[in-house]
C-alpha cells in the first residue's frame, strides 16, 4: 500500500469550545419615506402575480428600540 503524501499531526494546545447567543433585529418597513423594500417590477399576472419582484435593503440592529446600531444588513 502506498504511503500518503500527507501527515497528521495534534495540535499544540487544546481546543476550546465556547458559545455565543446573539440577539438581533430585523427591521421591515414597507411603507413611507424610510421603507426597506420596493417594488421593482409587477407584470400585473393575476391571480398568483407571478414575476412580482421587491428590492430588499432590511436593517438588522442590536435592539428593537428605532435607535439602535445597525450592525449589518439583509
Amino acid at each position: 500500500m502506498a504511503q500518503p503524501y500527507y501527515e497528521v499531526a495534534s495540535a499544540p494546545c487544546p481546543l476550546q469550545r465556547n458559545e455565543l447567543y446573539m440577539h438581533l433585529y430585523l427591521r421591515q418597513t414597507g411603507t413611507g419615506p424610510d421603507r426597506t423594500q420596493d417594488e421593482i417590477l409587477n407584470p400585473k399576472v393575476e391571480p398568483s402575480g407571478f414575476g412580482l419582484t421587491h428590492a430588499i435593503d432590511w436593517p438588522i440592529a442590536v435592539g428593537p428600540e428605532p435607535g439602535a446600531k445597525i450592525v449589518a444588513r439583509a
